[in-house]
Formats: C-alpha cells, sequence, structure tokens
C-alpha cells in the first residue's frame, strides 16, 4: 500500500478547507439538523430468534359439587376453592418478523413453551372422602400482536394475542386458551443490533374448563429474560 506524500497531504488539506470556506451559520444549522447518516442507527426490523425463561405463577378456583355413595345412605358435597396457586420454572422459544418504520416498532411473535408447574388438590369430606389429584401444567403456545416505541438501543413493546396452556388433572387432559398480554423491554447488546437481551411480564385469562359438576378457572403470569438474534 502506498503511503501519502507531503504534497499530496497538503493538496487533500487544500481542498478540505476550499470546500468549507463558503459555510455560514446558517449551513452549520442545517448541517446539525441533517439525519443520522444510514447504519449509525439501531434496526429493529428483521426476522427474530430466540428464547425466554423464568418464573410462571398461577391461580385457580375451582367450583363444583359430587355425591358420595356408601350404599345405604349418599351425601353431596361441594368445593369452592378460589386462590390456589400453583408455580415453577418455565422456558419458550421464540420466533417473530418485526418491522420499523421510524420509531414505531410493531410485528407479530409466537412462542413455545415447556415448565413442569403442577399442584396438589386434597378433597375431605369428614371420614367419608379423602382423595387427592394433582394438576398438572406442561406445555404451551402462544401468538402475540407487537407494536412498541425505540428509542436508539431501547426498545418497549406492549404484546396482546391468545395462548393455549396444556394440563393434566388426575387421568384426564386437556387444553385451555385464553386472552393473554403484557410487556417488554429490550435493549440491543452489540453494535450491529443482533444480540438482544430483554424482560417480560405476560398475564392469561383462560377460559372456564369443567362440566357441572366441577368448573376450574385458571390465570396465570409470567415473568422472564429473554435472548434473542435479530436477521436483518
Amino acid at each position: 500500500m502506498k503511503s501519502l506524500t507531503s504534497t499530496s497531504f497538503a493538496a487533500i488539506a487544500a481542498g478540505f478547507l476550499a470546500f468549507s470556506a463558503p459555510a455560514n451559520a446558517t449551513d452549520l444549522l442545517d448541517g446539525l439538523n441533517d439525519p443520522a447518516p444510514q447504519g449509525t442507527a439501531v434496526n429493529w426490523s428483521g426476522v427474530v430468534f430466540g428464547g425466554n425463561i423464568g418464573y410462571t405463577t398461577f391461580n385457580h378456583e375451582l367450583d363444583g359439587d359430587f355425591d358420595v355413595d356408601l350404599g345405604k345412605a349418599s351425601y353431596l358435597g361441594f368445593i369452592n376453592f378460589d386462590g390456589i396457586s400453583s408455580d415453577g420454572i418455565n422456558g419458550c422459544g421464540i420466533i417473530a418478523l418485526q418491522k420499523q418504520a421510524y420509531q414505531l416498532v410493531y410485528g407479530i411473535e409466537g412462542h413455545g413453551c415447556y415448565g413442569n408447574v403442577s399442584t396438589d388438590l386434597e378433597i375431605v369430606v369428614g371420614d367419608l372422602v379423602d382423595e387427592k389429584e394433582s394438576l398438572e401444567l406442561d406445555y404451551s403456545y402462544a401468538v402475540y400482536g407487537k407494536i412498541g416505541i425505540a428509542r436508539g438501543p431501547w426498545l418497549a413493546s406492549l404484546l396482546g394475542g391468545y395462548k393455549w396452556q396444556h394440563y393434566e388433572l388426575g387421568e384426564s387432559d386437556d387444553t385451555v386458551g385464553g386472552l393473554s398480554g403484557g410487556g417488554v423491554l429490550e435493549v440491543k447488546l452489540d453494535d450491529a443490533g443482533n444480540v438482544g437481551l430483554g424482560l417480560e411480564g405476560i398475564y392469561t385469562d383462560y377460559d372456564t374448563q369443567g362440566d357441572e359438576d366441577l368448573k376450574i378457572k385458571s390465570s396465570s403470569f409470567d415473568a422472564k429474560l429473554r435472548l434473542t438474534y435479530t436477521l436483518n
């Protein structure tokens, strides 16, 4: 590689001075108002892959009645529990597509999750009935719409959508869905704007499950850390 000679260096300096000499105060103010050069701002647009992990807590409300048949006599019992809780660790895979328009960021993302959250239920009716059941919640999946405001490497977003949760109660199992939504605060960790770290909180209100004998109404809250990679 050839080095610059003193003559060429002087020529470059003279050209720079000749270009900048006519500048006045108005030109300087106009330059300050010019948009940043392309590529200097963080770009939130692209296909996003990643995952999250954190803490999930469920609240269950049980309401129903049952008959106890002891041959010569039968008894009617009822269940009404509000505030049965269960909690545990839960993690999800994330895939998303999002677009940035100025400071507005919008898109759609899907979550596929797995956890091992369970609680034991014990039904006692005097000396007649002492029955135990286990309510286990394992895998779930959700689809969310996303909209947020970006400020440089930071993005604050709202999520809203629908979530499906699979559960097992005793010998039966089923999937219950419900409206789900929350917020996410993210920050880019690298200059290229590919790697992101975030904190999310999501609340879900599930539909009522069961029949006339036993109805189960559940809700959940997730607090998780997310790590993502954006292809843009």
